[in-house]
């Protein structure tokens, strides 16, 4: 605990630095060399400082600086970082609305990272009772690309909706999907 408070002031401390820089060369006139990149790093690192210290509040109003600002490549993506904490917040419409603008900003060639934002959204529709919605997203992972956290959700999902023939069809996707090699290099106790 104590190293995550210290974390969190030196990621306070950089920030008041970097601020200061910025300052400084708008003041000398030299704002072309400004390092965005910099910007971005302490920024980032200051709203993840704040959720190791459970300061929601903080780290989300730092992600919409971040996200905000246009010249932050890539920053659409802490969409989903957004998406979690309100998530943990238990405000499940918010966290699907960022999910999905963060899935907007995720290519279709990346799958894995589009999987991954479409199943919290899955399990963000469960938290709703919102059963049918999950299904049908965690069956678009499926066919998408099968995975044993998502196919187990979408077993789950089957068996709250009290629906044998798409538990089994899911209990069957589950066992189609392949395991890891770490997993099958493991030996059973």
């Amino acid at each position: 605990v104590l190293r995550s408070f210290q974390a969190l002031d030196k990621a306070k401390e950089a920030g008041r630095r970097e601020r200061a820089v910025v300052k400084y060369r708008e003041q000398q006139d030299v704002v072309e060399s400004m390092n965005i990149d910099l910007t971005f790093t302490v920024l980032f690192n200051l709203a993840q400082q704040y959720m190791a210290n459970d300061m929601a509040n903080e780290a989300l109003n730092t992600y919409q600086i971040i996200v905000k600002n246009k010249m932050f490549p890539n920053s659409g993506r802490l969409k989903v970082n957004i998406g979690n904490i309100y998530f943990k917040k238990k405000d499940y419409n918010k966290a699907i609305k960022y999910y999905r603008m963060a899935l907007d900003q995720v290519p279709s060639i990346q799958k894995e990272t589009r999987i991954n934002i479409l199943n919290n959204i899955g399990v963000a529709f469960i938290k709703m009772g919102k059963y049918d919605d999950a299904m049908s997203t965690f069956e678009h992972c499926v066919e998408e690309r099968a995975d044993f956290k998502t196919a187990l959700n979408m077993v789950l999902t089957a068996y709250c909706l009290e629906d044998a023939d798409r538990m089994r069809d899911g209990f069957q996707k589950l066992l189609d999907v392949p395991l890891d090699d770490d997993e099958e290099n493991k030996p059973s106790v």
